[in-house]
């Protein structure tokens, strides 16, 4: 390339971008002076000079901001390198620097200080006391109040109940605000397990009067009545509370079919007249009353008591204490 420069006849010139001097070729020919070589040799001299400057004022500078970073790059990690720990160093690595992690520690000390510490090994008994008191654990197992459902009156068993619930609650620290949500939750549970059996003993109610009216006919509401009617006169209340409460396969005692049927059975063949249990025991006393007031009034052996409208009368009476109606289901048909 430089001959083909040489021979061209005219100035050509090759520098170097960053670092060599400037050198200019002259024409073959001779022409310039050499002054005027000279001094452009000075003046590339010069240039050189200070293209040198620039560039080593430029590669200084940045060498010196690779090395600011580098260093802090490496003053960075060697906050972390310096853990010897490594579930530690690991646990550093998620902070951006020593001051966040600082900041984090201090955070969570805060927090930690405000919440309550369970004792440990070693605890005194007044450094449990407190704990206890502080999560709001009563003095003793007469702390804890306990709420029966809406219009529910808390029987002996409920009583037993919730005096030995009250006692483990107190025993294993059971806050009161706590023991009052399982309260309150227990009796809903209770609540919800009634509704259920109310509604399958309404259905098992409804089967057997299904199945008795299909066996009675139109003697059905004449039997039932009269199964009632013997149960109120000879059942003691105790009896009656049993035949209401007890659950059998979910049905109630009193609902059974074979039960009324029996009661049906037992009222017909109590009696000469096949209808004990005409009256319930309430009328029953107001009608033996009446025969009482009579009987004073008139005095057997007396004229009085002869007359034929007081002795219809007791008649009367008698009967609705004593019954003399026909038996219900005779023509045939089975109570």
């Amino acid at each position: 390339m430089t001959e083909k420069l040489k021979q061209s006849g005219s100035l050509a010139w090759l520098a170097s971008a960053t670092v060599g001097p400037r050198i200019a070729f002259a024409p073959e020919d001779g022409t310039g002076s050499g002054a005027d070589a000279g001094s452009g040799d000075a003046a590339n001299a010069d240039a050189g000079k200070a293209d040198e400057g620039k560039t080593g004022e430029a590669a200084s500078q940045a060498a010196q901001g690779s090395g600011d970073a580098d260093a802090g790059k490496t003053q960075e990690q060697d906050w972390r390198a310096a853990i010897e720990d490594e579930k530690l160093r690991e646990f550093a690595g998620k902070f951006a620097s020593a001051a966040d992690l600082t900041k984090a520690a201090f955070e969570f000390r805060q927090k930690l200080s405000k919440g309550v510490q369970p004792p440990g090994e070693g605890s005194s008994d007044e450094e449990k006391a407190a704990f206890r008191k502080a999560l709001g654990v009563p003095d003793d197992k007469s702390g804890y109040q306990f709420e029966m459902p809406e219009g529910v009156e808390a029987t002996e068993a409920d009583k037993a109940f919730q005096d030995r619930m009250a006692a483990i609650m107190h025993e294993t620290g059971v806050p009161a605000s706590q023991a009052k949500a399982l309260n309150k939750a227990w009796n809903d549970i209770a609540a919800e397990a009634t509704a259920e059996a109310e509604r399958v003993a309404t259905s098992a109610r409804e089967a057997s009067q299904a199945t008795l009216r299909k066996e009675w006919g139109a003697d059905y509401d004449a039997n039932f009545n009269l199964a009632g009617r013997v149960v109120k006169s000879h059942a003691s209340p105790d009896f009656i509370n049993l035949l209401e409460t007890t659950v059998v396969n979910g049905q109630k005692l009193g609902d059974h079919p074979d039960l009324i049927r029996m009661f049906g059975n037992l009222g017909r063949r109590m009696d000469e007249s096949g209808f004990i249990g005409a009256a319930s025991a309430d009328e029953r006393s107001s009608i033996q009353e009446q025969i009482n007031e009579i009987m004073r009034a008139n005095p057997p052996g007396t004229e009085k008591y002869r007359d034929a409208g007081v002795q219809k009368r007791i008649r009367e009476l008698s009967e609705k204490l004593h019954g003399n109606g026909a038996i219900v289901g005779a023509a045939g048909r089975s109570v």
